[in-house]
């Protein structure tokens, strides 16, 4: 039997296990978006978001978590973190 923590932190946390490997010299003064779903608990846009407080990054808001399938409120909000990342990098 798989348990939830090892269905969180083992077999859907490869992005985050990658970022945490690399030197954070590499990833500073970097913009970053965060988004992504849940169906029960969430946690990985939390992790990561916790990560990039950590590191020397520049977090664009808005952050976006949609619980199951993006709604269009969450579909708004994509749009405006896609807006405001392309403003940050130009």
């Amino acid at each position: 039997m798989v348990s939830l923590y090892h269905i969180q932190t083992v077999r859907f946390n490869p992005v985050l296990s990658n970022v945490q490997i690399r030197p954070l010299s590499t990833f500073q003064n970097r913009a970053v978006g965060l988004f992504g779903t849940y169906g029960w608990s969430g946690g990985g846009v939390k992790g990561l978001r916790a990560f990039v407080e950590a590191s020397r990054l520049v977090l664009i808001d808005p952050v976006v978590e949609a619980r199951f399938a993006a709604t269009d409120a969450d579909l708004d909000q994509l749009r405006q973190l896609g807006r405001n990342l392309a403003a940050a990098v130009r």
